[in-house]
């Protein structure tokens, strides 16, 4: 049921999201870090580098097809109010928080060198990540995955995505819809702008 779900929203998603782009201006907010759990030899092991400014496909996710797909989603009049964004250089980790009605999403990018220090950053990701288990819709599509109850993680293209909806009161949720779903929706809108 659950790739099917996904399926039909990544085919809605993809025609909605036409003309994907980079974020907008965003402020800088206190986001978590999307490295928890990893030691510094860990992150040094990766050879990731430091940078001044993410890619544009990291910040995709604060753009405005985002933020639509943010309030078709969650079935909101309009479009939630700009999301602050965090970068850091050390760890190229871009998160992007969007206050919305009853709670808040977070949607995280690791924008890794390459597919090496991709590869192995989900995979310390995964192994640190209480509760994951192998992510079952994205997998179809060819896309390492894993989920909780309240987060959805994928790696395309050496970039890791995780959205986050524990900060999302249930009362936000729409009809039918749980926090996981939520998650799925989102990572679908990402990886169509990801894909064109």
């Amino acid at each position: 049921m659950r790739a099917v779900l996904l399926t039909a929203v990544l085919a809605a998603t993809t025609v909605l999201t036409a003309g994907c782009g980079a974020a907008e201006p965003a402020g800088t907010g206190d986001a978590r870090p999307a490295m928890a759990g990893m030691s510094d030899q860990e992150m040094a092991d990766m050879d990731m580098g430091a940078a001044a400014r993410p890619s544009d496909s990291a910040t995709m996710v604060c753009g405005r097809e985002i933020r639509g797909a943010v309030r078709r989603t969650l079935r909101l009049r309009e479009l939630p109010a700009a999301p602050t964004s965090t970068w850091r250089g050390t760890t190229r980790s871009y998160t992007c928080r969007y206050r919305v009605p009853d709670g808040a999403l977070e949607l995280s990018v690791q924008d890794a060198t390459g597919a090496g220090p991709g590869h192995a950053y989900f995979r310390r990701l995964r192994a640190s990540t209480p509760g994951a288990v192998r992510l079952r819709g994205l997998e179809g599509l060819g896309l390492p995955g894993f989920e909780t109850p309240d987060s959805v993680a994928f790696l395309k293209d050496g970039k890791t995505l995780v959205v986050r909806t524990e900060d999302l009161a249930g009362s936000s949720l729409p009809r039918g819809f749980d926090r996981q779903e939520v998650a799925y929706s989102l990572a679908s809108a990402v990886v169509a702008c990801w894909a064109e």
